[in-house]
């Protein structure tokens, strides 16, 4: 990790003046790395400076869209980079990234960060990521039906306020979005999935499937994800084997707005 560090340092611009390895449970293959960036002073001769190429689809898209992609993508190249591989994360006919062979990872940002993950694809392991600022609570009244069930939050972490976990709730059912598109291969909604369990000890989250998605990911299956709760964002995460009821990743970041809905990025 201190090559990769020593690349980004020499590569640093006011673009992107922080880049941040986030710590991981020992033992733990999953790399994540965490950035500011500065949309004011994008412009697009950064992507050649950076060494990200820049898509079709991206090139007539507004600043904003731009300087995000840029910033993940750039993430992607630093952790690639440190595992000796040299290929680039294409984007999806989805926008959906496109890891390098034998490579699973999820990118995403919210207001003037960014955050990538990469983890090397054993054949049934998901991952997914999600960075959401908290939802206000006049905003969540309003959207709360679009994003859970009746009762669903009932008897959940009663200590949070409802913008919270609503906001917990949007985060990680995008995380499970991410992390299964793949496998699914087509847009599925809030509802196919519920937020069942929050423990705030050990910063995780359970959600269950509310009806069959593919083969191998049927009505009633878990999965069991992450959470980093900051002033203004939350992260969240899904790292874990499609077979097994696997762990989240127990990390904590210094993690501090618009929602997008189930943006692969």
């Amino acid at each position: 990790m201190e090559v990769l560090l020593a690349d980004a340092g020499a590569q640093m611009c006011s673009f992107i003046p922080t880049i941040t390895p986030l710590s991981l449970q020992a033992g733990s293959q999953l790399r994540v790395l965490s950035c500011t960036f500065d949309r004011q002073a994008y412009h697009d001769a950064l992507y050649a400076t950076l060494g990200v190429a820049q898509p079709a689809q991206i090139m007539g898209a507004v600043v904003k869209r731009k300087a995000e992609y840029l910033a993940g993508r750039y993430l992607c190249r630093l952790l690639l980079q440190a595992e000796g591989q040299a290929g680039q994360v294409a984007i999806g006919p989805h926008r959906q990234p496109l890891w390098p062979a034998g490579w699973l990872g999820s990118i995403t940002h919210s207001g003037n960060r960014a955050v990538a993950a990469l983890w090397p694809d054993r054949g049934d392991r998901v991952l997914g990521l999600d960075l959401e600022h908290w939802i206000p609570a006049a905003t969540a009244s309003v959207i709360q039906s679009r994003i859970t069930l009746p009762g669903e939050l009932d008897g959940l972490a009663a200590h949070w306020s409802h913008g919270r976990l609503l906001t917990l709730a949007f985060s990680a059912k995008e995380s499970l979005y991410k992390a299964l598109f793949a496998r699914v291969g087509h847009f599925f909604d809030f509802h196919c999935a519920q937020l069942c369990a929050v423990d705030d000890l050990s910063h995780r989250f359970t959600l269950r499937l509310n009806q069959d998605l593919a083969e191998g990911l049927l009505q009633g299956k878990q999965f069991t994800g992450g959470f980093s709760a900051g002033a203004q964002q939350l992260l969240t995460w899904i790292a874990c084997s499609e077979s097994t009821a696997a762990a989240a990743v127990d990390v904590h970041l210094p993690i501090d707005g618009e929602l997008e809905r189930h943006s692969l990025q």
